[in-house]
């Protein structure tokens, strides 16, 4: 994923996208995932395969289509972004952003 770039995709029933991104130790980082016709899930994991957190959209009765994961890093390397519908059966278009500080030098 690229810092402050608007990434697009679909889920169909029982699907999921994987995303990833670079971090250091100390970055804050803010993942921001709306959905079109479901309610989005968003899951992070270290460089390592742990799981560090999921973030539903708020309101999960379906009358909410946005969900924000947000975090500061505890280790560097690649993190791995799972993104979903909240529900099994929920398929539809959806847009995600990475809002990370610092940036990551290249």
């Amino acid at each position: 994923m690229t810092n402050g770039w608007l990434h697009t995709g679909t889920i169909d029933i029982g699907d999921f996208d994987i995303w990833s991104f670079s971090g250091n130790a100390g970055d804050s980082v803010s993942l921001r995932m709306g959905g079109t016709n479901l309610v989005p899930r968003i899951d992070l994991y270290a460089p390592n395969g742990t799981f560090m957190d999921s973030a539903p959209a708020l309101s999960p009765g379906g009358e909410n289509r946005d969900a924000t994961l947000t975090a500061t890093l505890t280790n560097s390397g690649t993190f791995v972004v799972l993104v979903s519908s909240y529900y099994l059966n929920g398929a539809g278009g959806y847009a995600l952003t990475l809002a990370q500080t610092p940036e990551p030098e290249e």
